[in-house]
């Protein structure tokens, strides 16, 4: 310690056991990671076999014909056919037992006509007095703002149907058809699988299967604004991987430019936007339902980077054009911020 002056810079070499003058960048390039204690030991074995039996997912789709037990391979196999068969129960429950005022009933739209998205009320999300034995029930009759949010989104711009696909994109298609069993065209399609919305007052959940994605939507509005939050998660698509992953990134850069918390991979993405006043969350709900609705099957045409800038511009412009006049937007957020006056933040 005689020899060093203070604040001098030297390279210690600890494998070598020397000190030296200066920054040693040949030393340091020779940097070297220690040896994991885990690699080949009992317990990583054991680990990794445990994994294998729990992890993988196989049963993807319930419309597919070997969405069943015997298919069952995993502990994650076992659950997610649990959690769909019991959600399954659930909807059906009501209609089966008679149990009129918690079965789902199928949504009318405006122009009357019977439409595949369907509600269940948990708790007061209908309107007071509604005759609960209807097995319909009409957009005006339900009160959850954020269920009539995401449905303003999702009807705010007529969807104009399935883009134009070239004959590559249609062969590549077809292919992955034929190859995943999961996507059986024997079996009722996924198309015209129904939509469920769980409502209350201030909470919605949607559960959407529109092409052959998937896509989920919970959000509850509160007076405190650490209570409030809206999560979106989406997944699949009918193109190859390359061409879902092309989606995946449209959609996560959309979602970030309205200050989403957003993490993707391959074809699956997570998004969620919390503790803001309850007009941002509302607006952000109406930016989930067009993007779930206006987002469907483009995958197919996600031939380049190109394809799906135009794309984002397009969607961009649309949900512009959702969105209020900025002194609207600041009037909102100051009047949400004067009724939560003196609330956590």
């Amino acid at each position: 310690m005689a020899r060093l002056n203070n604040g001098e810079l030297v390279t210690v070499d600890a494998t070598g056991r020397r000190v030296y003058t200066g920054r040693q960048e040949d030393l340091l390039a020779q940097t070297i990671r220690p040896p994991s204690l885990m690699d080949g030991s009992p317990v990583q074995k054991t680990l990794k076999d445990i994994l294998a039996l729990s992890t993988p997912l196989h049963l993807v789709d319930p419309n597919s014909p070997y969405f069943r037990p015997s298919e069952c391979k995993t502990l994650h196999d076992i659950t997610r056919f649990c959690h769909e068969k019991a959600v399954s129960e659930m909807f059906e429950f009501g209609t089966r037992k008679h149990f009129y005022e918690k079965a789902a009933k199928r949504l009318v739209t405006e122009n009357g006509m019977p439409s595949e998205w369907w509600v269940i009320d948990l708790e007061d999300g209908f309107r007071k007095g509604l005759d609960v034995t209807h097995k319909a029930i009409r957009v005006a009759d339900i009160v959850s703002a954020p269920m009539l949010a995401l449905w303003q989104g999702i009807f705010a711009i007529p969807w104009e149907g399935p883009p134009p696909v070239n004959v590559r994109g249609f062969g590549e298609i077809i292919f992955r058809s034929t190859m995943n069993p999961h996507l059986e065209p024997a079996v009722r399609s996924v198309m015209t699988a129904k939509n469920y919305f769980l409502v209350s007052k201030n909470y919605c959940s949607l559960s959407v299967r529109l092409g052959y994605h998937f896509s989920m939507v919970e959000a509850y509005l509160s007076d405190l604004l650490i209570e409030s939050y809206v999560s979106f998660h989406f997944k699949g698509g009918a193109a190859d991987a390359r061409r879902r992953a092309l989606r995946i990134r449209l959609i996560a850069d959309i979602l970030e430019q309205f200050d989403f918390r957003v993490e993707y991979k391959g074809d699956a993405l997570s998004a969620r936007y919390e503790k803001k006043p309850q007009a941002l969350l509302v607006e952000r709900l109406q930016i989930l339902g067009y993007l779930i609705m206006h987002t469907r099957q483009i995958d197919m045409v996600m031939e380049d980077q190109n394809a799906a800038n135009r794309y984002r511009q397009r969607l961009l412009a649309d949900i512009t054009s959702l969105q209020p006049a900025p002194e609207q937007e600041k009037e909102h957020a100051r009047s949400i911020d004067q009724k939560n006056n003196g609330s956590p933040h």
